[in-house]
């Protein structure tokens, strides 16, 4: 699932100059970031990113060692509030999290956090914190080992056409037949199980007094469809370095590998024809503008993203632009301009148009979109009801597979009338409101404020408002209320989180709720959510309420073919007493 509701215990950075991690095996220095810029010339320095106007996180950075075993970033956060320090971000330097990187707003809130922190004691560990220098620019870097000692700049250097490099890096088993997709998925699947039962094994001794097998695992569930089926996505504005024409389509490489250059999106197997259609049409308009696409290391020009959504009767479009260099009258012009050709458009014809507008700083604006025409939503059917679905709202991106998702989870949750359903990050209620009708309730909860009326629009269309209420908030906030309201005697919780997983906090309020015997875990990407089931797993303590959940039953489906990922439906059931008697498989 892509992210919309509980945010990452780890708070990301943006790929753009400087925002990676170093290695486990770089070492660490401990000199600021001003005094390792090299002299150099604006254009080769890859500190140069540092000395813009605008806020980078790189600026002002420490890094914190000798860290305790098991610690949480809410935790980390909250021990450093308690400092009176003020982070920004927080950032894992290794996988094992055997280091930190703390970014500040400001030098002295840096300096202040680095004289407090070194030798500081926390969880019997002495912490010690030194400068940490900002990390190079990628692009810049890249640049430099490609030139040689002519003053040109080189051009960046594939030795595939575009069209392959685009094929592989979004659909890399194009040309794989379906049964030996779905073959290899459940290979990956095999070799995740094995490595999580012994995390579990690892985490709580006590598990392994439980039967074998601990779980069943089913083949993965194909999809209806193998091609057209992506109903979402979100193009990159740049620069075909074929043809050097602006470009909507993919980038080829990350940014922090160097390149900036995007890749057309006609051939691609996965993408239905309407939504090409949008995209090739929105190109051949910013190719006649005089704006320039923006570019993510100089932070100039205007076009930087085109999301677009189709569904079996809509088609809408979302650009994201930067407004840095444009006064207020030309993004007013930039807007009539945008109606004056899409809104009458007859193929294809474009049923919503939103615009959003960077902040200054390039950074995502939290601001809601601004519909420019239409009716600001898509219209789509999943399991015989209706959903409306905004420009931002969180959809399982293959519709007709979403249904055999939904299948799959009504077949081993165990509903009834006395069932409370607690669907947690439920998007446009999705979820929720397809399983309504066989059980007593549903409660769900979202923290994208669009996607929660988009649910209770949804829940009224279908003649579900009654039994189905959605809220908005942070999981961790609302639940526990919900789980005390409620008057049926047992909670099944779905919980359909972001890629990352969910916080800490949510997993300890499912842990203390006496009436969740259920968990249903449906993630896009098993690995990052391997810590939510050892958590869930873990043996009771002050810190984990109540007996731990235990994984009982994997079921894959297969929502993206043609690619390695899938989803993976994860029923989870309580053990009922301290001895680990058995616990029946699901």
């Amino acid at each position: 699932m892509e992210g919309q509701n509980i945010a990452s215990v780890e708070e990301g950075l943006e790929v753009d100059p400087g925002q990676r991690v170093k290695t486990e095996d770089e070492p660490m220095e401990s000199i600021k970031p001003e005094e390792s810029e090299p002299e150099a010339t604006k254009d080769n320095n890859p500190y140069a990113y540092l000395q813009r106007d605008e806020f980078c996180s790189e600026r002002y950075k420490i890094e914190l060692r000798n860290l305790p075993k098991q610690y949480g970033f809410n935790e980390l956060k909250k021990f450093m509030m308690k400092l009176k320090l003020n982070p920004h971000k927080i950032k894992k330097g290794t996988a094992k999290g055997h280091f930190v990187f703390i970014s500040f707003r400001t030098e002295e809130e840096r300096d202040k956090a680095r004289a407090t922190l070194s030798g500081q004691k926390w969880k019997n560990k002495v912490l010690e914190a030194s400068f940490a220098n900002a990390a190079k620019d990628p692009l810049v870097k890249q640049r430099a080992s490609l030139e040689g000692k002519g003053n040109e700049e080189p051009e960046e250097i594939f030795t595939e056409s575009v069209d392959e490099m685009v094929k592989k890096s979004t659909t890399p088993w194009f040309d794989v037949p379906y049964s030996e997709q779905l073959e290899k998925k459940n290979e990956i699947v095999r070799g995740y199980l094995e490595g999580l039962k012994k995390e579990l094994f690892r985490t709580n001794m006590d598990l392994r007094k439980l039967p074998n097998p601990l779980w069943v695992s089913e083949s993965i569930l194909p999809s209806p469809v193998t091609s057209h089926y992506r109903n979402k996505c979100e193009f990159t504005i740049g620069y075909n370095p074929e043809n050097k024409e602006k470009t909507v389509g993919f980038r080829l490489s990350s940014y922090k590998r160097g390149s900036k250059a995007v890749g057309k999106i006609d051939s691609l197997i996965h993408l239905p024809e309407k939504m090409v259609q949008g995209a090739q049409v929105f190109e051949t308009f910013i190719r006649k503008s005089s704006y320039e696409p923006y570019d993510p290391e100089t932070h100039v020009g205007v076009w930087k993203q085109l999301t677009v959504r189709t569904s079996s009767t809509d088609l809408l479009l979302m650009l994201i632009i930067s407004r840095k260099d444009l006064s207020q009258h030309e993004v007013e012009i930039l807007k009539k301009d945008l109606r004056l050709e899409f809104k009458d458009l007859k193929s294809p014809a474009i049923s919503s148009f939103f615009i959003k507008e960077l902040e200054v700083q390039g950074q995502k604006t939290k601001n809601e979109p601004e519909l420019l025409f239409g009716k600001g939503y898509n219209a789509e059917k999943i399991c015989n009801l209706s959903f409306r679905i905004s420009a931002e709202s969180f959809f399982q991106i293959n519709s007709l597979a979403a249904e055999v998702l939904i299948n799959a989870i009504k077949s081993h949750a165990e509903l009834d009338d006395d069932t409370c359903l607690l669907d947690i990050c439920c998007g446009t209620g999705t979820l929720g409101l397809c399983l309504g009708k066989f059980c007593g309730e549903v409660h769900g909860v979202e923290l994208i404020s669009s996607a929660v009326e988009d649910a209770r629009v949804n829940a009224k269309d279908n003649g579900l408002e009654d039994k189905c209420q959605f809220y908005c908030g942070k999981a961790e906030d609302v639940v526990d209320v919900l789980t005390y309201q409620t008057k049926k005697k047992k909670i099944v919780a779905i919980v359909d989180p972001p890629r990352a997983g969910v916080q800490l906090k949510v997993l300890q309020t499912l842990r203390r709720c006496s009436k969740i015997d259920t968990v249903v875990y449906v993630s896009c990407d098993a690995e990052a959510a391997k810590k939510n089931f050892v958590d869930l797993a873990r043996p009771e303590s002050k810190k984990y309420r109540l007996n731990p959940f235990v994984p009982r039953r994997f079921i894959p489906v297969d929502l993206f073919p043609m690619s390695p990922h899938m989803e993976l439906i994860v029923i989870l059931q309580r053990i009922q007493d301290e001895s680990c008697n058995t616990i029946p498989l699901c």
